[in-house]
């Protein structure tokens, strides 16, 4: 905001000024007037004053009264409209660039053979140079630049430490509770960042100071309401009614704040030094904060590490590392811009494929090799077991044969034996 206000009156100055040559037209009587000569005839000169920075006046001067014009160069005024353009402030977008460059280039082919036209040629040179780094989509933060690859690689901080800055130029000029709006923004768009660390340092510096000015608001706002409206009694009728009517809308447009308030649930209410009750919440409400910062704040995960240490793991193709952190994140209500920012990341390096494996073919297993027995002939041992096998069968049969005729024989005897022994009886 504060970088556009400064676009918006470089801009509206270059404007005024070239439009606004002067001369310095000096009396014989001492009197200087500022202004330009509009029209001259035999006796007198027709100027136009400068009264002021918007009031003109026409005068007309006779020519004896004047000690002297001292016409102004034509290419002055504009280049002090222009000679503070640099440094620019940081993180100005290609808009905000070309709003710069145009009186600077316009100054280039208006006054060629101006005595500036080296430093302003230079200064034009810088602007567009700026311009296509942040084209490029690179950012300047604290007077450096940062490249947009290495932006992206710590965006989470970096973006917090610009939402920092808000919080820094609102306590610099004492606007508390400015301050105090855009540290609840920082606590909700970047959880456990470093910036929001160093907000918490701020806010224990400012919530003191904030606190002893709503306190004495709130300790005299019941007298300044009485003493208005006694003042508003006092005067005539048609006074009265004017200032009531300023007072009314006043009043309003503070209570248009206060429902806005309300409705977006912040505790850091508008001030009106005449709303006792409104700046007795305020005051509470600052009591409070401060009583919270003078705890003792416990171990936290640093997300602005874990974004850091995410990129790295991307960029190294990790991809259980990074897809864990981002979880943790997620977890954590990281606005989903910088997880996405870690996925493409992840995605423009992708892990190496791992390369396939052939598959071989099944060779045949090779056929058992039968053993061969050493210095033997198959078919000669062959031909001698069935031999041998032949010879011990005769030998067996004939064993059988004499024993079978020795039981024959036995048995025979027995028999005519028996039949001996009958016939004898």
């Amino acid at each position: 905001m504060q970088n556009k206000i400064l676009l918006h009156i470089l801009a509206t100055t270059a404007l005024g000024m070239s439009s606004s040559l002067a001369d310095t037209i000096t009396l014989k009587s001492g009197k200087v007037f500022e202004g330009r000569v509009l029209e001259e005839n035999a006796t007198d000169y027709i100027l136009e004053i400068q009264i002021t920075a918007t009031i003109k006046d026409r005068k007309t001067v006779k020519k004896t009264d004047v000690e002297s014009i001292v016409a102004e160069a034509p290419d002055l005024k504009p280049y002090e409209s222009i000679k503070d353009t640099l440094p620019t402030p940081d993180q100005l977008s290609e808009g905000d660039y070309q709003e710069l460059i145009e009186p600077v280039r316009s100054f280039v082919k208006k006054y060629p053979k101006s005595e500036y036209i080296n430093e302003v040629k230079k200064m034009l040179s810088t602007l567009e140079e700026e311009s296509k780094r942040v084209e490029a989509g690179d950012v300047r933060l604290s007077g450096e630049w940062i490249s947009k690859a290495d932006w992206d690689s710590n965006a989470y901080e970096l973006d917090a430490q610009l939402a920092l800055g808000k919080i820094k130029l609102a306590a610099l000029r004492r606007q508390y509770r400015q301050a105090m709006l855009a540290s609840d923004e920082l606590s909700n768009s970047f959880p456990l960042s470093e910036a929001l660390n160093e907000s918490e340092d701020i806010a224990k510096i400012i919530l003191p100071k904030y606190l002893r000015i709503i306190s004495a608001k709130a300790a005299t706002a019941k007298e300044k309401f009485e003493q208005r409206e006694k003042n508003l009694n006092n005067l005539p009728s048609r006074d009265a009614k004017r200032v009531k009517l300023e007072i009314d809308a006043q009043t309003a447009r503070h209570n248009a704040e206060m429902e806005k308030a309300r409705e977006s649930r912040t505790r850091w209410l508008p001030e009106n030094d005449f709303d006792e009750k409104g700046l007795k919440n305020l005051e509470r409400s600052i009591s409070t904060a401060i009583s919270s910062h003078s705890r003792p704040i416990r171990d936290k995960k640093n997300f602005s590490q874990l974004y850091r240490d995410a990129w790295a793991a991307a960029s190294a193709s990790d991809i259980k590392t990074t897809e864990k952190i981002i979880s943790t994140l997620r977890s954590g209500k990281v606005a989903e811009e910088y997880l996405e920012l870690l996925e493409a990341q992840l995605e423009a390096n992708p892990a190496p494929e791992t390369p396939k494996e052939e598959t071989k073919k099944a060779e045949p297993k090779p056929e058992p090799v039968k053993k061969k027995l050493k210095n033997t002939k198959p078919e000669k041992a062959e031909s001698e077991g069935s031999s041998e096998v032949e010879e011990e069968s005769s030998i067996m049969g004939l064993i059988y044969g004499i024993l079978g005729l020795a039981i024959i024989g036995i048995l025979v005897g027995l028999v005519l034996k028996s039949r001996k022994t009958d016939g004898g009886q």
